[in-house]
């Protein structure tokens, strides 16, 4: 009897985490396979004369309040810094307090940019702080 009270236990217990999982309440969300919007695919943009990452991927600590961007330069580019009198690290890690978020949004900044982050889509737009310089940019990322 106390083997099958363990069992149901054990069973609630397992149960719990999968559903907290599946309603959204995972303390971190990884984007990866970052790309531009303006190409159809990660694939396509990887295999691009346009492709400046090695790897290129963000992670959101919902319990931490904080968003980790990790960019992997590509030697291209590195080179291409280098050139023009710029040290430019092979491995950039940065993190970035959450200053709001919601269901399905995370929004950042750096000095120069805010980014929203779509945590259902793995959408992210990125808007310049710079009054004379109202770009967004797109881009699309796997959610894990």
């Amino acid at each position: 009897m106390i083997k099958i009270l363990g069992i149901i236990v054990l069973g609630l217990l397992y149960d719990q985490n999968v559903y907290a999982n599946i309603f959204g309440t995972k303390d971190i969300i990884k984007f990866s396979e970052c790309y531009p919007s303006e190409y159809n695919s990660y694939k396509k943009y990887k295999n691009s004369e346009d492709n400046i990452f090695d790897e290129w991927s963000w992670e959101i600590n919902l319990k931490k309040d904080t968003v980790t961007r990790t960019v992997l330069w590509s030697d291209k580019k590195i080179a291409i810094a280098k050139k023009n009198g710029h040290f430019l690290k092979k491995i950039d890690i940065e993190s970035f307090p959450i200053l709001s978020s919601s269901t399905n949004f995370v929004v950042i900044a750096d000095k120069n940019y805010e980014f929203t982050l779509n945590i259902q889509t793995g959408h992210i737009q990125t808007i310049s702080k710079n009054t004379s310089n109202l770009n967004r940019v797109g881009t699309k990322c796997k959610i894990s």
